[in-house]
């Protein structure tokens, strides 16, 4: 029997969705995998973590400009 990790509406308690728990190999396995992955990234030097960057930038500006209608969103 494996271990099952729930993700649950805090607002009205329902269960969105169950998650079993993986191995130790299979986590093991989609580590390797995200660090090959980083790695490969990385290896496209500053200019491909920039552009990423330069998202991240924009979609922040984004929020500032628009922070009160974002903020009752949220609340």
């Amino acid at each position: 029997m494996s271990a099952a990790f729930k993700s649950i509406n805090p607002k009205n308690g329902k269960i969105l969705r169950t998650f079993e728990a993986i191995s130790m190999k299979e986590l093991e396995t989609k580590i390797e995998f995200s660090h090959q992955r980083f790695n490969k990234q990385f290896q496209e030097g500053p200019a491909g973590l920039e552009a990423r960057f330069d998202k991240m930038r924009n979609l922040a500006k984004i929020f500032e400009r628009n922070t009160a209608k974002y903020a009752e969103i949220i609340t």
